[in-house]
Formats: C-alpha cells, sequence, structure tokens
C-alpha cells in the first residue's frame, strides 16, 4: 500500500529502531550516509573532471556548505533535500542560462548524471534557440 504513494525515485526503508543524535533528532537515511545499505559516500575517481562536472561540483559545495563528496555520491546522501535541490536548481539556471525542472536532481542525483543532462539541455536549447542567458 505505501509503495503506491513513493513516487517512482523514492525508496522505502524500515528501522527496527529509529537513529537518534545526540542533538535528539532523528537521524535520516542520507544523515548516516547509506543508501539501500551501501556507503555512497566518497566514491573516489581518477578521471579528470569535465568543466560542467567542475561547475555542478562547485554549485553543489555551495549550497551544500561543504565538498566531501565525489562525481558518483548521490545528493540526498549527502546531505540534499528538496529545499536545497530547488536552490541547486535555480543556480543551474543562473549560471546557465537555461530553465531546468526541479525534477532533474531527483532523477540524475550525481554530479556526473546531473552534469550530463546539463550538457544535453543546453545544447537542446541552443538548437531550439530558448536560452536566456
Amino acid at each position: 500500500m505505501i509503495r503506491q504513494r513513493v513516487p517512482a525515485y523514492g525508496d522505502v526503508v524500515t528501522y527496527d529502531v529509529l537513529p537518534i543524535a545526540a542533538r535528539q533528532q532523528l537521524l535520516t537515511i542520507f544523515d548516516t550516509g547509506q543508501l539501500m545499505g551501501e556507503n555512497v559516500l566518497l566514491n573516489a575517481d581518477t578521471n579528470e573532471p569535465t568543466s560542467t562536472e567542475s561547475r555542478v561540483a562547485e554549485i553543489w559545495a555551495e549550497v551544500l556548505k561543504h565538498d566531501r563528496f565525489g562525481l558518483d555520491d548521490n545528493f540526498f546522501a549527502i546531505g540534499g533535500h528538496s529545499m536545497f535541490a530547488t536552490l541547486v536548481t535555480y543556480t543551474l539556471r543562473d549560471v546557465w542560462g537555461v530553465e531546468f525542472p526541479l525534477s532533474l536532481i531527483f532523477e540524475r542525483s550525481t554530479v556526473r548524471e546531473l552534469a550530463s543532462a546539463v550538457d544535453a539541455f543546453k545544447a537542446e536549447s541552443v538548437d531550439s534557440g530558448t536560452v536566456t542567458g
């Protein structure tokens, strides 16, 4: 029943005991750095990032207030949430002059995936003449 209410990009996680931080706040799956049982933080990458990947990573670092992530780390696993996703989307628009849907960061939630989508949107916008910046 709950599966019908969870968006396609979401996943249901159950706990036997709810994790509580020292501040008596409920820790989420993202606070613990775990996503579906796998550690997704700090992926090492030996390839040099593209210019778009570098700029997307800078935007994430500005919004998240840290740069402890790799190109393949999930935005939501490293501290992102819907409000930060909105800020990232607005910043992407300001930097490249292209309207990006908020859903993009939910569908492409790593620097590498998002940068690839940004490049595709830029190319499409140039082809259709809709670049605003």
